[in-house]
């Protein structure tokens, strides 16, 4: 599906933004370039990123309708809640397992959707230098542009901003058609606001807002709506959420309140840890906190390492610790005296059940 036919669908772009995207189509087949303003390029020109297909699944009435009390954790429930509020509420590497060979489970890189997310919408951004307004408008202190950006895998991204160089407060929209940057393809509109520090032109906090926001990660669709904010004022850098997120493989809304994520980008991994609120509609809320610090390689499958424990009700709670690239275990404290009556080591394949 391309950007008109999610327009018909979702009825999400007003005239003002029709002939924006229009102008920067111009712009481009007149530039014969991947960008206009100060945007960059790349992308294979002939790959379109392959185009999502749109679930039928009413976005304007997305909602979190599942149990909103805290779960109570069990040997039936544990590997499940740990894995899908890891994983980002997906549909869990566990059950890919159950119809794919373990070859090609491993061949696919198993990061969290969460991370994946707040990554690839913060590049999207930071790839415009919001300070530089060549060909845009300038009012007193107040810059505007537009701009195009090919994705590294195909499709595209068309951006409106407008930028305060006195006060550094900086704004706009993006637009993603098809948009693929590192084998994630996103379809829909977000807006952003944030402040910029003057002297250097970096972002001192930033936020993103979308409803509803598609994209595509290992061969499955998603939506998601909410807000992301990053403080980099914060070290290290500060993230936090308040998504809904629906897959749809299964069509269940998972919840993610007052979520936040610390993030180290270190040259061939990035270090991060996890906390705050996530609702299973089966089974209710957990709230999480990190252990031990959680490290993905960028050349690997699958994390490395890490753990969180998981609050439940009830006086129970899970303790999930990643082993190795292949193994994760679980252990529960069925009556909160800080010790663990039962625990289980699982392949990232393996069926954790719960669903």
């Amino acid at each position: 599906m391309n950007y008109h036919d999610f327009q018909q669908k979702h009825s999400l772009t007003k005239t003002p933004l029709k002939l924006i995207v229009l102008l920067l189509l111009i712009v481009t087949l007149l530039s014969g370039c991947g960008s206009s303003g100060g945007g960059g390029g790349g992308g294979d020109e002939n790959n379109d990123g392959g185009g999502i297909t749109i679930p039928d699944i009413n976005v304007d009435s997305l909602s979190y309708t599942g149990l909103t009390t805290q779960a109570d954790i069990t040997k039936g429930n544990a590997a499940y809640i740990s894995v899908e509020a890891f994983m980002g509420g997906s549909p869990g590497i566990s059950n890919r397992g159950l119809s794919s060979s373990i070859a090609n489970i491993q061949t696919k890189p198993a990061r969290p959707l969460l991370l994946v997310l707040a990554k690839t919408l913060e590049e999207s951004i930071l790839k415009i230098d919001i300070t530089d307004s060549p060909s845009g408008v300038s009012t007193s202190s107040i810059n505007s542009d537009i701009w195009t950006e090919k994705g590294n895998c195909g499709g595209m991204a068309y951006y409106t901003t407008e930028y305060n160089d006195v006060s550094g407060g900086a704004s706009g929209t993006e637009t993603y058609d098809n948009y693929c940057n590192d084998n994630v393809t996103m379809l829909g509109r977000i807006s952003f606001s944030g402040k910029v520090n003057t002297t250097t032109g970096k972002y001192r906090q930033l936020s993103i807002n979308f409803s509803p926001l598609y994209s595509i990660y290992q061969d499955y669709t998603y939506i998601s709506q909410g807000t992301i904010s990053y403080d980099y004022e914060a070290s290290p850098v500060a993230v936090t959420m308040n998504l809904l997120m629906i897959c749809d493989c299964d069509q269940s809304v998972y919840k993610y309140e007052d979520f936040a994520m610390t993030l180290i980008d270190v040259d061939g991994h990035i270090d991060f840890q996890l906390s705050g609120k996530f609702y299973a509609p089966k089974y209710g809320y957990v709230e999480l906190s990190t252990e031990e610090t959680f490290r993905m390689h960028y050349d690997d499958s699958w994390p490395r390492s890490g753990a969180f424990i998981a609050t439940g009700g009830s006086g129970t709670s899970v303790r999930f610790e990643i082993l190795s690239t292949t193994e994760y275990s679980v252990e529960i404290d069925k009556d909160d005296d800080e010790s663990y009556n039962w625990s289980k080591i699982y392949n990232w394949n393996d069926d954790t059940g719960g669903r």
